[in-house]
């Protein structure tokens, strides 16, 4: 959707100038933030360890599904959404996507989280970036070929909807 002059006459530039026949042609309006928009593209070269002191790369994402979800501790509505997904990760079926959380705050409190899925200390979100993301809590699903199939969801109705949840 857009709204005013200049958002529909970008949206209209966006438009003319796309390839339709791209399978993973898309077009959103970023309400005045960057366009942030990743779908298609190859998750951002890395290589970072875990929390848990696991090595990190973009190989991760090879031949799996993953839900990549963007957090902070200090975010009051990421801390709701806490308990959900923890559950989520410890329950999920085979057939569900995998996990991973990058997020920034202190290490010993992402260890008390206690996901089963890695969680990487993203300081600054510099990683988390080249994903589309620019706020929290948000999301983008990853595919199996390591793309960026998804809009970044912004909100856990939105990242939950992102996996077919609630």
């Amino acid at each position: 959707m857009a709204a005013g002059d200049t958002a529909i006459r970008e949206l209209v530039r966006k438009i003319s100038e796309s390839d339709l026949d791209d399978e993973y042609a898309h077009f959103a309006t970023m309400n005045g933030h960057v366009d942030a928009n990743k779908i298609g593209q190859p998750v951002p070269e890395f290589s970072m360890t875990d929390i848990s002191g696991e090595p990190i790369t973009s190989d991760y994402f090879n031949n799996k599904q993953t839900l990549v979800a963007f957090w902070s501790q200090t975010c009051p509505h990421c801390v709701s959404m806490a308990e959900d997904l923890k559950t989520w990760d410890k329950t999920r079926q085979q057939d569900e996507p995998g996990l991973i959380v990058f997020s920034d705050g202190d290490q010993e409190f992402l260890k008390s989280f206690d996901l089963d899925s890695p969680v990487v200390l993203d300081e600054g979100h510099k990683t988390s970036a080249g994903f589309g993301m620019f706020g929290t809590p948000s999301a983008v699903l990853v595919d199996e070929n390591g793309k960026i199939v998804s809009e970044t969801a912004i909100g856990a109705a939105d990242i939950w909807s992102l996996i077919g949840k609630r």
